[in-house]
């Protein structure tokens, strides 16, 4: 898998890396992530995860 990332200021990068370190640190991510199917699902899937990811936190 390959990801680029781009930000809008100096430091939001850093919120990306590490949301996207949280989804590839779970194997069960990254299997849903290799079985989509198109760029929107894996985008959603992201989505999804980030919010996911979130709450748990809260």
């Amino acid at each position: 898998m390959i990801f680029v990332l781009s930000a809008v200021d100096s430091s939001s990068h850093l919120k990306a890396l590490q949301e996207l370190s949280l989804i590839l640190d779970d194997d069960e991510h990254i299997e849903q992530l290799i079985e989509a199917k198109n760029t929107d699902k894996i985008v959603n899937l992201i989505s999804y995860m980030i919010e996911k990811g979130d709450e748990s936190h809260d």
